[in-house]
């Protein structure tokens, strides 16, 4: 069964016309797991995108401009040149070139809206 692992976040962080952004790439691959496995990731991953969209609504209600992309990518041979230390991404630098250069290829964009659950229940 394939599904879905968080590996990690890169940000790409400034200022265009005195407004502060934040950009968020998220970075997911498919890995083979067990029915189980796949349960508790696929639960992992909702609740990681539940909270990075909150914290972009309170980012945007702060004045500041925020941006969560979820990629699902896929590691290339040699990974070594990725160190976490250096995810950000230099101005203007395009992020499929960024992610090739540290040993990742873009497989897909993925959509917060399949992975969120709303609940239609009434909180009192």
């Amino acid at each position: 069964m394939k599904c879905l692992n968080y590996i990690c976040t890169i940000d790409d962080m400034g200022e265009v016309n005195d407004i502060l952004y934040q950009v968020n790439y998220y970075l997911f691959e498919e890995v083979d797991c067990s029915e189980e496995e796949a349960i508790k990731l696929q639960e992992a991953l909702e609740r990681k995108i539940r909270v990075e969209e909150r914290k972009k609504e309170v980012a945007n209600n702060c004045g500041i401009y925020q941006k969560n992309y979820y990629l699902n990518v896929r590691k290339s041979k040699d990974n070594s040149l990725f160190d976490s230390s250096d995810s950000y991404i230099k101005k203007d630098e395009d992020i499929k070139k960024h992610l090739s250069k540290r040993g990742f290829d873009v497989i897909s964009i993925i959509d917060p809206s399949e992975y969120i659950k709303f609940s239609n229940k009434t909180h009192i």
